[in-house]
């Protein structure tokens, strides 16, 4: 063992400590899942964050003023719990998210150092790094700030910056039976020995700030991200069938529903999804075209045409791992149609409201017939107003909203001469 140790970074810091908390905040987030032990996730997230900015910003006082008094300073108090959050905050993070967590020897003789500034007083011989074979028990001795005394000054290594020397004591705990006149017994068997650790700001900056960049390197999350696959069993034909103009939209849910892709979402015991909406308005649409008191079946056959379009498209999208998940085609009703919908007064509020208190239900898996008649009579008011047209009063509320769209649609639609 030496009886010098020289902290000293063997790699050096390149970057920025606003780069490393960026990196940090794009981890998380992509670690993110349904899976998240989020509280515990955002106390590490915050330790790591400010650990960053304190280690980055640390100065040659670190540690404060030497401890000729016995107790370290509290800013040598502050800089070793600092370290150890730190250290167990990786390493807790490390498990959580199966990065491996492998500490470099340098970071590993900090961690030695914060053991005994903090745990000094009781006996000490488990360290990360520092070993004391054959002594029983090594405890902080001094802390000495290097600034310019000439005796301090004798103690440093050549051509080596210090800001302090750490003096750690180490005692064998001999109790062999010996002569009372052998004066010079424990020097002979080196039963007491003095180690000293010199450190600076620097060193320890770049030490640590390598140690976390090291660390946020180790994700594979982007590798794993770009390899993901989407793909659904080869049974679109089956799913969505053109011939008969029928889309299974309860197979499909069940195909996505657990993907971020798909935009399904569950809250409160209730299923949200686009694609419910979409097949409540197919199953109205082939209802008219059966409806004998329908002359015109044009509109609905145009409806269901748009979206057989629009499901296949969403098929083929969600499939195709080159587009990212915000940008395969929405299955929501208002963007399937939404160019076709005239403008009209109060239209943009009332629409705010439309799937919130008018229909709650509408693009939900379950059905309830629950609405907010105070702004679904003023959707009926203003759009039959506007337009002198009248809506089936006599629905569901459901299939009223429904009634509604292709009303708004055949408007759109002549407006533009589609058909």
């Amino acid at each position: 063992m030496d009886n010098k140790i020289l902290i000293e970074c063997s790699n050096t810091f390149h970057g920025s400590s606003d780069e490393l908390i960026k990196n940090l905040e794009r981890l998380i987030e992509n670690k993110r899942n349904e899976k998240t032990f989020l509280n515990s996730e955002a106390s590490m997230f915050w330790i790591m964050k400010g650990c960053i900015k304190y280690f980055n910003e640390l100065d040659s006082n670190f540690l404060g003023n030497s401890n000729v008094e016995g107790i370290p300073s509290s800013l040598a108090d502050h800089f070793a719990s600092n370290l150890y959050r730190l250290g167990n905050a990786m390493r807790s993070l490390g498990e959580f998210w199966k990065i491996p967590t492998s500490f470099s020897e340098e970071f590993k003789i900090l961690l030695d150092i914060r053991t005994f500034i903090i745990h000094s007083g009781e006996g000490i011989n488990k360290t990360e790094s520092i070993q004391f074979e054959g002594y029983k028990d090594t405890q902080l001795g001094l802390i000495t700030k290097v600034d310019g005394n000439p005796i301090t000054n004798l103690r440093l290594l050549k051509n080596v910056q210090s800001d302090y020397i750490i003096t750690l004591w180490s005692d064998k705990h001999d109790k062999k039976g010996r002569n009372i006149n052998d004066l010079d017994y424990n020097i002979r068997n080196k039963n007491f020995i003095d180690t000293e650790v010199f450190i600076s700001a620097y060193d320890v900056r770049n030490t640590v700030m390598v140690e976390i960049q090291k660390f946020l390197a180790n994700d594979d999350t982007k590798q794993d991200k770009n390899n993901k696959t989407s793909k659904l069993p080869e049974i679109k034909k089956i799913v969505i069938d053109s011939s008969s103009n029928k889309i299974d939209f309860d197979k499909l849910a069940a195909l996505i529903s657990n993907s971020p892709r798909s935009t399904y979402i569950i809250e409160n015991g209730l299923s949200h999804w686009g694609g419910y909406g979409l097949k409540r308005l197919l199953n109205y649409s082939q209802s008219q075209i059966n409806n004998p008191f329908v002359a015109d079946n044009s509109i609905y056959n145009f409806i269901i045409d748009r979206i057989q379009t629009v499901t296949s498209q969403f098929w083929d999208e969600y499939q195709d791992d080159s587009i990212s998940d915000d940008k395969v085609v929405s299955l929501d009703i208002e963007s399937v149609f939404g160019d076709l919908i005239p403008k009209y007064e109060k239209k943009t509020y009332l629409h705010s409201k439309l799937f919130s208190n008018i229909a709650p239900f509408f693009n939900s898996k379950e059905f309830d017939d629950a609405t907010d008649v105070y702004y679904l009579v003023r959707l009926i008011t203003e759009f039959s107003s506007s337009f002198d047209c009248n809506l089936k009063l006599e629905n569901s509320v459901d299939d009223l909203i429904c009634d509604y769209f292709c009303e708004a649609i055949k408007i759109g639609i002549k407006n533009r001469e589609i058909i």
